[in-house]
């Protein structure tokens, strides 16, 4: 009797054991890496303050004479980086402003002066009279006009420090107050200015046009000849054969 019962506590042992042991082996893994978490092994006693490391399969014992050890694959997120710099803005708080200019023969859209920067725009024409050829399109955008001279003169250069001018071209009687023009761009004197006021001289000039007088918000800073370029953020497109004609202009901030 003595016997039999130690040989079932034996047998009793032997199934616990085999139990803990396939347990153990349900949770190895043939790789040191498992669910992100990288496990190792280091040598508890190191050499002149170095400890021999080596990867160890998930799940596994370290060797005798081992420390384990694990860290994940990846790190903490580091701090925030400095804001880059800020680039233009192409568009405005409500996205980009379309303005849409309907006329005849010579239509012109202005940016205003809270979206000032023109980037694109367009042009239809309609025809009402089917004999008609088809209305052709033809556009200068942005918009040029040229200086004619000082206010009250006949031509001339436009001095520095000077307020007041008059321009003549195509399109120029178009630039209303408000409308932002640039003077000689792309040149050493290129400067720009606000239009305060147009007003016509009611005299017409040939080739160019019609003369109106601009009054500028502040004085210039070079002369300007009769045969230097004013650039103004208007998309502008001229028609033949066109009963009607609508143009419209994209403006960024």
């Amino acid at each position: 009797m003595r016997m039999s019962r130690r040989v079932l506590a034996a047998g009793g042992a032997a199934t616990f054991l085999l139990g803990g042991g396939t347990a153990a082996l349900a949770a190895t893994s043939s790789s040191p890496v498992q669910n992100g978490v990288i496990h190792g092994c280091y040598a508890t006693a190191g050499t002149s303050g170095s400890h021999s490391l080596a990867l160890q399969n998930a799940g596994t014992v370290c060797p005798q004479g081992d420390t384990a050890i694990k860290w994940s694959e990846k790190g903490p997120a580091g701090p925030a980086g400095p804001a880059g710099p800020a680039g233009p803005s192409t568009a405005g708080p409500s996205g980009l402003d379309v303005i849409t200019v309907i006329g005849t023969v010579n239509s012109v859209a202005f940016c205003p002066s809270s979206n000032p920067y023109l980037i694109g725009g367009g042009g239809e024409a309609l025809n009402t009279d089917p004999p008609q050829t088809a209305p052709s399109l033809t556009t200068d955008s942005p918009l040029h006009v040229y200086v004619y001279g000082p206010v009250g003169s006949a031509g001339g250069t436009v001095p520095a420090g000077s307020t007041s001018l008059a321009v003549a071209g195509a399109g120029g009687y178009y630039l209303p107050s408000g409308t932002t023009i640039t003077f000689d761009p792309n040149t050493p004197t290129a400067e720009t200015a606000t239009i305060a006021s147009t007003t016509s001289t009611g005299t017409t000039v040939t080739p160019l046009g019609p003369v109106y007088d601009w009054t500028l918000d502040a004085p210039l800073t070079y002369s300007h000849s009769p045969e230097e370029v004013i650039q103004a953020q208007a998309w502008e497109v001229r028609a033949t054969g066109a009963a009607q004609l609508t143009v419209w202009a994209f403006c960024s901030e």
